[in-house]
């Protein structure tokens, strides 16, 4: 696939633009990541790989705008603050490293702070898909932003073994 039919493969009619510029394919090394990662911490795989493709289309070095209101930037492959990674960082990759630059870690990092979310609307009497959706939000702050990624999301899992 290529140009508009990958776009249309990844988020189907009506898409936004703004992903026509990159590839929605996930990176070959980084499935296996992103199903152990969902799988120890109970977060659907396809939801960490659409996070990683909406946050920097899987590039591992990106490195997000200057935010002035918090005087930092975002990092990494899932574009954490250093502040959010800190508290919840995982060694994914046991090389005694944690790093919001290393894939594994930052995945394993992310489904820990998904799960860590999600837990609050459980606790409070959300249902799982709404738990988890809140959790999403917890990422970002915007219901546009939850609908993109449970909509990429959808797309993996139905498109990837």
């Amino acid at each position: 696939m290529k140009g508009d039919q990958n776009l249309e493969w990844l988020l189907g009619t009506n898409a936004s633009r703004e992903y026509a510029a990159k590839p929605g394919k996930i990176p070959e090394d980084l499935l296996p990541v992103f199903k152990e990662a969902g799988k120890e911490y109970g977060i659907p795989w396809y939801v960490l790989a659409a996070i990683a493709f909406r946050e920097s289309s899987f590039n591992p070095n990106e490195i997000g705008p200057y935010l002035p209101e918090l005087k930092t930037r975002a990092v990494g492959m899932m574009q954490f603050l250093q502040s959010t990674f800190d508290k919840y960082a995982v060694d994914g990759n046991n090389n005694g490293i944690r790093s919001p630059f290393e894939p594994e870690d930052a995945v394993f990092t992310a489904a820990r702070y998904l799960a860590a979310n999600r837990d609050v609307y459980l606790r409070k009497g959300f249902n799982k898909d709404e738990a988890l959706r809140y959790a999403v939000w917890h990422y970002n702050h915007a219901w546009w932003y939850v609908d993109q990624v449970m909509a990429i999301g959808e797309k993996y899992k139905n498109n990837y073994p």
